[in-house]
């Protein structure tokens, strides 16, 4: 029984603040992996965000349109085949999506 107190009492015992780097340590490792994590897939939530924010967007700026216009842009296009107005709105949507992507971009 003396021999285990004694090599007990001869094992270094370990201090606070050896036991707090240690716990320091610990956390700071696991956090730079979980944090490594994330640096990668932001890009990928980032250009999700944006993407359906601009679609959005571009959505309420061709219903803002259609309500502008005397004539259906819709009906024309589909119903009437009428090119000039296809051409028109195409150029409305190449030019709604350039602004986005550039208010988007920075």
């Amino acid at each position: 029984m003396q021999e285990t107190e004694s090599a007990i009492a001869k094992q270094p015992k370990n201090t606070a603040r050896q036991e707090a780097e240690h716990l320091i340590t610990v956390f700071i490792t696991n956090k730079k992996s979980i944090s490594m994590e994330l640096i990668h897939a932001q890009p990928i939530v980032n250009s999700i965000i944006y993407s359906l924010l601009g679609i959005t967007i571009l959505l309420i700026g061709y219903f803002i349109i259609e309500k502008l216009t005397p004539e259906n842009t819709w009906k024309e296009v589909v119903e009437k085949n009428n090119v000039a107005v296809a051409i028109v709105l195409a150029a409305f949507i190449i030019g709604i999506s350039m602004i986005i992507s550039a208010a988007i971009h920075g």
